[in-house]
């Protein structure tokens, strides 16, 4: 027994490749690892392996693992400078400490091997700028032309570990740039001349060392001295209505009595508030008003102000606000506000401008139609279910960028007409008229009095229904004193209903015969 299981395993032994259970180099897989952050959730795929920081910000610590985090091995953590961090592969977190920080990821694989690598952060504060220690302060005035003009100003890193840095500009009153620096220091010193009785901007903004900045910057003006005696006036102007348009207003200086002295053009390009700046004006008392040019619609009130010599007077914000209302004309009305049934209505519509106007609408008995524009007119087209044999209501309204709103109501005459009767007529001297109605209504309505105003607005003549459907009667010419007379004629029937019809008797004086 003993010798057939020594044959049997001698056997297995023989069968088996023993080169299996040997050591292979080639068959061993090289671990790798990589430490990466991101700085918020959308810019994930954006991996990086140093970064600068704001203190409190959130940092997402992200592990790699090759070739795949399912590789047998003992431990890992992270560490941050040297003390434990955390034990995830990936997670979210701040420091909270300022300065310059190391992150690393510690890998010890199932052979007790270890790997790691590192990350580098810089995490600060934005540098501050004491906002109420600098100058010159806001709006100085009387600044010297020549010899020099110093700024000053407070900006520091809060943790005092970062120099900081200094953006320094300086802005003319054109607008043209004349500074653009970076400042070690919280001092500048601008030596090159300017002129006088003039605006002058400048704004200066911090950064350390890091490239991080300051969240606020400090910007203030001032105005240069003028010559003896010499005195200016400023402000600012705001349309609100019109902040995104280009636009030019014109200040006007008037005497106490009310006499035109002095004009100026502010011209608005994108700031919400433009200031304006009039220079040089005499010492004196004046009335002050700005409208916006073209458009009488925006102006302000008459602002009195009394200057005196070197004296540059702030005016404040004077906001400009359109207080008309649009106006609605129809066009051919000469009738008032009763017309006849049009297809298509056009009006006459002003205000600051077409484009500026926001909301226009038309009505026909409180159903809404289209109203459109159409080379600066208004017009709308009345559709042809709204033919009626009765007065209908149109309502139009218009509604400018200011909230002012006009509403205006016509009565549209019965497009349907159940009758005929005179038309326009001219008339020479010593002619005779002959003045009818006839009734052809199709519904079997019976007409109670046929009714004729032999002048527009004069009390209409009655005739009582006789059983005929026609009336007439002969007007001689010497009753019409005018060169255009309207006239008006009508049924009034036994259900209630009363039609018209308008036409004019137009007289030519010292001729004879109808036309």
């Amino acid at each position: 027994m003993k010798y057939w299981l020594l044959i049997v395993s001698l056997f297995i032994f023989a069968c088996t490749n023993s080169d299996d259970y040997l050591y292979n180099e080639n068959d061993v897989n090289e671990v790798t690892i990589s430490a990466q952050m991101a700085l918020d959730i959308d810019s994930i795929s954006i991996q990086i392996k140093a970064d600068t920081v704001q203190l409190g910000d959130t940092i997402i610590f992200i592990a790699e693992v090759k070739p795949s985090k399912s590789i047998r091995l003992q431990h890992y953590y992270w560490t941050l400078d040297g003390e434990h961090f955390a034990s995830e592969f990936s997670f979210r977190r701040a420091i909270t400490k300022p300065g310059h920080h190391k992150v690393a990821l510690v890998l010890i694989d199932y052979f007790g091997d270890t790997l790691s690598d590192t990350l580098q952060i810089w995490v600060t504060k934005p540098p501050l700028l004491n906002e109420n220690v600098f100058i010159p302060a806001n709006g100085s005035q009387g600044l010297p032309t020549q010899g020099g003009i110093s700024f000053a100003w407070n900006a520091y890193d809060p943790d005092s570990i970062y120099k900081v840095h200094n953006h320094f500009t300086l802005t003319d009153f054109r607008g043209d740039i004349l500074v653009d620096t970076i400042v070690p220091g919280n001092v500048f010193t601008y030596n090159e001349p300017l002129q006088p009785l003039k605006r002058y901007d400048w704004q200066v903004s911090a950064i350390n060392e890091l490239g991080m900045p300051s969240n606020d910057s400090l910007s203030g003006h001032f105005f240069t001295q003028g010559v003896l005696g010499e005195s200016g006036i400023t402000g600012s102007v705001q349309i609100k209505e019109l902040d995104r348009f280009f636009w030019s207003c014109l200040l006007s200086i008037y005497d106490t009595t009310g006499q035109l002295l002095q004009t100026d053009t502010i011209n608005h390009r994108s700031a919400r508030i433009t200031p304006f700046l009039v220079s040089p004006v005499k010492a004196g008392n004046y009335q002050i008003s700005i409208s916006l040019l073209n458009h009488p619609h925006y102006q302000s009130n008459l602002k009195k102000i009394s200057l005196r010599e070197n004296e540059i007077k702030d005016i404040g914000n004077i906001t400009l606000i359109d207080t008309i209302k649009p106006s609605i004309d129809l066009i051919g009305a000469h009738n008032g506000d009763t017309i006849d049934f049009a297809d298509t209505l056009f009006f006459t519509y002003d205000s600051l401008e077409d484009k500026y106007s926001y909301y226009r609408a038309a009505q026909i008995d409180g159903q809404t139609i289209d109203i459109k524009i159409k080379d600066n007119q208004l017009y709308t087209v009345i559709p042809r279910s709204f033919q009626s044999f009765r007065h209908t209501l149109l309502t139009v309204t218009a509604k400018d960028r200011s909230n002012n709103e006009t509403v205006r109501n016509y009565y549209i005459r019965p497009s349907l007409k159940w009758f005929a009767c005179n038309s326009d007529t001219t008339l020479g001297d010593s002619t005779v008229l002959k003045i009818f109605i006839e009734d052809q209504n199709p519904y079997g309505f019976v007409p109670e009095v046929f009714l004729f105003s032999i002048f527009k607005d004069s009390n209409p003549i009655a005739a009582g229904y006789n059983g005929q459907n026609s009336y007439s009667f002969l007007i001689t010419s010497a009753l019409f004193p005018d060169s255009v007379n309207y006239m008006r004629t009508g049924i009034r029937y036994t259900n209630g209903i009363t039609q018209w019809s308008d036409w004019t008797v137009y007289r030519k004086f010292g001729e004879g015969g109808n036309e």
